[in-house]
Parts: C-alpha cells; sequence; structure tokens
C-alpha cells in the first residue's frame, strides 16, 4: 500500500482506507458522497450532503462536510473537505446503494424531516424551505413513520406548517390532521426564543417575518 501511494496509485483517505487516484489527473476518482459512505461501518448522507446529492442545495458547502453514522468516528481530511461526524440514532428512511453508486442515502421523507429537526446542519431554515419547495414525490406514510419515531411536537407542527403550502394537494388531509393534534397551548418559535415574530396560531409557531412561508391552506 505504501508503495502504491508513493507512486500517486493510491490516496491515503484515513488509517485502512484508501482510494484509487485517476492515472491521468493525479487525483483521487471516490467523489465526497462515495468517501463519507466509507468513514464508518454504516456511515450515510443525510442533511446538506443529501440534499447536494439530490441536486436540491442553494448553498454550496465546497470543504465542510457533516456525514451521518450510527458510530463516531475521527474527522477525516480529504481532498480539499473537511469530513466530520453527526450520530444518528437511527437507521429508519436509508436508501442503500453501496454496490450500484458507493453510498447510502437517507430517503427523501428523511431528508425532509431531519432537516426540519436540525435546520443548521443543513444550510437553515431558507435553504430547508427551498429543498421542500423543489422535491418531489414524497410518500405520505413514510413521513408520518419518521415523525411518530422521534415523536416530537415541534417537529410535527414545523412539518405540518412547511410542508402544507407546496404538499397540500399530495397529502391527505389526515397527515395535517396528525400534525395539528401536536398543537398546544405552548408556542414555539422557530426563530430565537423572545425575537418579534409572526405568530402562525393555527401552528402554534412564532417565525420570523422573513422566513414566513406563502400562506398554507389546512
Amino acid at each position: 500500500m505504501a508503495r502504491c501511494v508513493k507512486k500517486g496509485r493510491l490516496c491515503q483517505i484515513r488509517k485502512g482506507l484508501y482510494g484509487l487516484n485517476d492515472p491521468s489527473t493525479g487525483s483521487l476518482m471516490a467523489n465526497k458522497f462515495q468517501i463519507a459512505c466509507r468513514l464508518s461501518d454504516f456511515s450515510f448522507l443525510d442533511y446538506h450532503l443529501a440534499i447536494e446529492y439530490y441536486g436540491l442545495q442553494e448553498q454550496s458547502f465546497v470543504s465542510e462536510a457533516s456525514v451521518s453514522s450510527s458510530t463516531r468516528f475521527r474527522p477525516v481530511d480529504c481532498a480539499g473537505v473537511h469530513f466530520s461526524v453527526v450520530l444518528s440514532s437511527t437507521c429508519l428512511g436509508i436508501s442503500e446503494r453501496m454496490k450500484e453508486e458507493g453510498i447510502r442515502v437517507v430517503t427523501r421523507e428523511r431528508l425532509v424531516v431531519d432537516c426540519l429537526d436540525h435546520p443548521s446542519r443543513a444550510g437553515g431554515i431558507e435553504e430547508v424551505i427551498n429543498v421542500i419547495a423543489l422535491i418531489q414525490g414524497l410518500k405520505e406514510e413514510d413521513l408520518l413513520s419518521i415523525l411518530r419515531f422521534y415523536d416530537k411536537d415541534f417537529l410535527f407542527l414545523k412539518a405540518g406548517y412547511f410542508l402544507s403550502p407546496y404538499y397540500h394537494d399530495k397529502l391527505s388531509s389526515s397527515f395535517f390532521s396528525e400534525c395539528l393534534s401536536h398543537r398546544h397551548e405552548k408556542k414555539y418559535y422557530l426563530g430565537q426564543k423572545g425575537l418579534q415574530g409572526v405568530s402562525i396560531k393555527r401552528w402554534n409557531l412564532i417565525v420570523p417575518e422573513e422566513k414566513k412561508t406563502p400562506d398554507a391552506l389546512f
């Protein structure tokens, strides 16, 4: 291995993990998605990496990549990208494509739910809204199964609020009714608590004016 690395045939990504270099350019042939999915025994694309994989991004994270994994790994610097770990509590909603593409990636349904749960890992709420506006083919039962697994009132309310303008004719009224069933007297702040915002009474959310979605129909 050391000889192949020295001759430029291989690139050492980390201890015990190597990638082939392109003979014509000398650069690593594997892309950042494939590298990310080899950094642990079960690492996968989620949050902004998955957004990029699906081609839904407005922002470009060139030098930073947060990789989801069921186990920890040390940060890795490779091909100009810093890979760090985000621990995941579940393998629910992951598409296994290692044989075909060399990647594992969350389904579109889990991507939407996870990004609503942790907008900062997805590039911010504006990027999440952009994803929801562009994404196609969301399956209602898969959305609900992931929401039910996390079982967070705030997450149900955010899902109902942000999906309703774009998916009011593609998701059933029962989906939005279940989201609304998690509404209580408590108000949730989409931004920093205490700052002024628009009160969305139907969903008990306080939303910054600039992050308000188009009028919801449910």
